[in-house]
């Protein structure tokens, strides 16, 4: 198992949760594998507790799960859970974009553009937690303009999920590109106030991440 090494500027901690992250995005760490909290900090040359303490954040990001022997693994989600969620991904996220017609602001828009800008410069850098990230915060955003405090949970619940599905399934890495391009569609017909062909253009974007993540 190869791991990066820590940069002692940064906050060992978080440096190890990134470290682990990063491995896990990348298929290093595998679903269903048990980190062993001494065989990291040996791996990463640091003590027991900031690697507790960054598997401790993984686990309540329900990125790990500890099992009967105490021990911290690695989730693993199903495509049938993916299947699943989608369905209501499908309808909630439409409804999102349908909720802003004649609501959303000009700095609302803005900040759904920097988040564009911000994912393509993960692109660039080709840091795949980043545009995780970036992923995760372009559609929990858009909910929340809806102002549906249901919805937005509904939204933030499965997306968190597909979110760690994308991180074990090493698939991600694969169309990031092509993601954020349709991000960007979906924003210039809101700008356009084309709410129709937006809402449409989010139904296409979930359903191609579906894809995306069950054809592997």
């Amino acid at each position: 198992m190869e791991l990066k090494v820590i940069d002692k500027r940064v906050t060992l901690s978080d440096q190890a949760y990134y470290i682990i992250k990063d491995a896990i995005i990348s298929s290093v760490l595998k679903p269903g594998e048990v980190l062993i909290t001494e065989k990291l900090g040996e791996k990463l040359n640091i003590s027991r507790t900031p690697i507790k303490a960054a598997l401790t954040r993984l686990q309540y990001e329900k990125i790990l799960f500890l099992n009967a022997s105490n021990n911290f693994v690695v989730v693993d989600i199903t495509q049938l859970d993916i299947e699943e969620i989608t369905q209501v991904r499908e309808k909630v996220e439409v409804l999102a974009v349908e909720l802003l017609e004649n609501k959303i602001t000009e700095n609302q828009i803005q900040i759904l553009k920097d988040i564009i800008e911000k994912y393509n410069i993960a692109i660039e850098n080709t840091s795949f937690c980043e545009m995780l990230e970036c992923e995760y915060e372009f559609h929990n955003t858009l909910a929340e303009f809806s102002e549906n405090k249901f919805l937005i949970d509904t939204i933030r619940t499965a997306n968190n999920i597909v979110k760690i599905y994308l991180m074990l399934s090493g698939t991600y890495e694969k169309y990031c590109d092509n993601a954020n391009l349709e991000h960007q569609e979906i924003v210039d017909f809101i700008i356009n106030k084309n709410f129709g062909k937006a809402k449409e253009a989010m139904a296409r974007h979930i359903g191609n991440l579906k894809n995306r993540m069950l054809n592997q």
